[in-house]
């Protein structure tokens, strides 16, 4: 062999050496999912789709709870794989995958329904601490009067459950927040709408913060805001970032109903809003105005 074509060879080798070290590098330093393959996770995805469309979608209640059971153990797959932080799930629409705008937390959760019509709520929290990620199972309890959930802060093994379906963070005594809006369809009269407030570290999720004030000098804000309303009602709770207000229909009676009573709670056309005030306050502001265009 000529000493060219030794030497060559010989740097041809020493490429290969550095492009295995540089994959080993990326593989050990908390590498973007654009680093991995993520065709890897293709058959989990579509076992976890059939599995969600199934609980969702099966007329017999037995089969609906075992799917989801199946749906949890591959999930649970998912979450744990490294690198599926980042990693999208849109073709499973029947679970709500939210991201946080500062894409540090990821928020997957679901609704299943019985045969009499109560839904029940799952869902896990993903959340990035530096290079690692954190996945926080939630669980749900029922049961609590709306006032006292109004006034207490809870942890992710009593949460007040529903699809999370907008997250925004602010700052509070100089840490991070997370504001959350979720829907409950609680049973087959009353649908629930909540304002609450995701604070995590390493030692977990607790929900609720004593930040929604009632007046202006309210000395005594709520943790959290809770709207109950008809079934056969929609209501509209969700962050204007043009307009920088969290917007919520005002509830009232229908007609010919007394007060009272959630199941008969509708919106009357006219709107609310949570207005940001210092130190991570958010102020409620009544008859905030009439046909807003919520669409802009």
């Amino acid at each position: 062999m000529s000493k060219r074509i030794r030497k060559n060879s010989i740097a041809k080798e020493y490429r290969q050496a550095v492009f295995f070290l540089f994959l080993l590098l990326m593989t050990f330093s908390g590498a973007k999912a654009s680093d991995y393959d993520t065709s890897v996770f293709n058959p989990l995805l579509r076992k976890m789709k059939l599995y969600s469309d199934s609980l969702r979608n099966s007329y017999n209640q037995k089969s609906r709870f075992l799917y989801n059971d199946s749906f949890k153990i591959a999930l649970r797959e998912f979450v744990e794989t490294q690198g599926s932080f980042e990693v999208d799930a849109d073709s499973i629409n029947t679970v709500m995958f939210k991201r946080s705008p500062d894409k540090k937390v990821r928020a997957i959760t679901w609704l299943i329904a019985d045969n009499a019509g109560n839904y029940q709520s799952f869902g896990v929290i993903q959340y990035k601490n530096k290079k690692e990620i954190d996945n926080f199972w939630l669980s749900e309890k029922l049961g609590r009067e709306k006032k006292e959930l109004e006034n207490i802060d809870l942890p992710s093994s009593e949460w007040t459950g529903g699809l999370i379906y907008q997250i925004l963070e602010f700052k509070y005594k100089r840490k991070i927040r997370y504001l959350i809006m979720t829907f409950h369809g609680l049973d087959t009269k009353i649908n629930r709408k909540t304002l609450d407030v995701m604070t995590i570290d390493d030692d977990g999720v607790v929900f609720g913060l004593p930040v929604f004030l009632r007046y202006e000098d309210d000395q005594d804000p709520d943790y959290r805001v809770l709207f109950n309303y008809s079934d056969q009602a929609t209501m509209t709770l969700r962050y204007d970032a043009e307009m920088k207000l969290i917007v919520f229909d005002k509830l009232v009676p229908a007609a010919g109903f007394i007060s009272g009573l959630d199941e008969f709670l509708i919106p009357d056309g006219t709107y609310s809003a949570y207005k940001p005030r210092r130190k991570g306050k958010w102020l409620r502001l009544e008859d905030f105005g009439k046909y807003i265009d919520l669409e802009k």
